[in-house]
């Protein structure tokens, strides 16, 4: 890369609210893994269906937080599941969602052979739990907006991939890129204020 194009980088970060910083970089990864070292035990303490749905959880949270969807064979593979048994654990995260009036995350798993929306139990899951549902035509309208209620609750906060993909970067930088890459950020920073 370039020093032009580093340097375009780094005023494209600037602008989007991230100053780069190798202490900042150090300081995000060390509490990442602070709260790991915490949950790390829990997990570990867990039966294989509690690990599942940690799993099932964890997937589409990552989806939420990067303002994507999902289908069903894709958390399947992951917890070792047929796509069948996935539903079920959906409806459990539906069930606690509607529970505690969290945005509902199942929602973000559609059925590739419905245009991506949700397959029917969720829609009997809904009406199960008393959610009012509009007339069929209007579901995927519904849908979608349940979809950004996630999002918006759950999406990542401006940079925040921007800043785990830099701490994945500058691990893999030497000493010297390192020092090369800070003291340009240094210098946008300079310029731009």
């Amino acid at each position: 890369m370039t020093r032009t194009a580093i340097y375009s980088n780094i005023v494209l970060m600037h602008q989007n609210g991230v100053i780069v910083t190798g202490q900042k970089l150090v300081k995000r990864k060390e509490e990442l893994m602070k709260k790991f070292e915490d949950i790390y035990p829990i997990l570990k303490s867990m039966s294989l269906e509690e690990l599942q749905y940690t799993n099932l959880a964890s997937h589409l949270l990552i989806c939420a937080k990067k303002f994507k969807t999902t289908d069903y064979i894709t958390p399947a593979k992951s917890m070792k599941a047929f796509s069948a048994d996935v539903g079920r654990y959906l409806g459990t995260l539906f069930e606690l969602d509607a529970k505690a009036k969290d945005p509902i995350l199942s929602s973000l798993v559609g059925n590739k052979n419905k245009g991506g929306m949700p397959g029917n139990g969720f829609y009997t899951q809904a009406e199960a739990l008393g959610v009012k549902l509009p007339l069929d035509y209007h579901k995927d309208k519904w849908t979608e907006a349940k979809r950004n209620e996630a999002f918006k609750t759950y999406g990542a906060e401006d940079g925040a991939d921007v800043i785990d993909g830099l701490i994945d970067a500058m691990s893999k930088l030497t000493k010297e890129q390192r020092e090369v890459f800070l003291s340009m950020a240094q210098e946008v920073e300079e310029d731009l204020e």
